[in-house]
């Protein structure tokens, strides 16, 4: 499943995840763009796994 699907699931719209995650909606909107080149840190990755309640493995 897709990371935004699973924020969708949540409930939750990209601005108030980015807000969340204390990431600007720009950089979030590119971290969930399909064929991108992603960069983030591990705390980041911690942090969406952590609030999304899925297995970092899934986002990789």
């Amino acid at each position: 499943m897709k990371l935004k699907e699973i924020r969708k699931d949540k409930g939750m719209s990209q601005k108030e995840f980015s807000n969340y995650l204390n990431v600007s909606f720009f950089n979030y909107q590119r971290i969930e763009a399909p064929n991108a080149m992603r960069t983030m840190s591990i705390v980041l990755l911690l942090s969406i796994s952590n609030k999304l309640d899925i297995d970092i493995k899934e986002m990789l």
